[in-house]
């Protein structure tokens, strides 16, 4: 640490990334959201509404299945995206983090008991029969 300068020309690609990036600091590309990327490559209408991709989850299931009234669908869509995502207070003073609940694969991994599906269930065959 005396008088003695650094000399920093023998580091692997010091000076071409100073020469490249005009002496500063370029930071690299924010990457695609999962959430994006759950409606973008998912063919489940599922992902698509834990992604908040509502009209897309429409439209998948109008071809996928032919429905024609969806609205009935409007709190399960709900449910679906408000449970995919976790939501992280860091600090009274900023802003929200959401992160993303993931299963193996970075698909969503939705969080719902199993005894709210037995009694949709049993709902659902109250609605059929009769």
């Amino acid at each position: 640490w005396g008088t003695e300068e650094l000399d920093l020309g023998d580091l692997p690609g010091g000076s071409e990334r100073a020469s490249m990036g005009g002496g500063y600091y370029v930071a690299p590309n924010v990457g695609m959201p999962l959430t994006t990327r759950w409606s973008r490559e998912s063919r489940l209408a599922a992902d698509h509404a834990a992604a908040g991709s509502f009209e897309s989850a429409m439209q998948l299931l109008q071809r996928q299945f032919g429905l024609a009234r969806l609205e009935p669908l409007r709190g399960a869509f709900l449910a679906l995206a408000a449970s995919s995502q976790s939501v992280l207070a860091p600090a009274p003073s900023l802003p929200s983090l959401q992160a993303p609940l993931t299963r193996p694969g970075g698909w969503p991994c939705v969080c719902i008991s199993l005894g709210s599906l037995v009694e949709k269930l049993k709902a659902a065959y109250g609605f059929v029969t009769g």
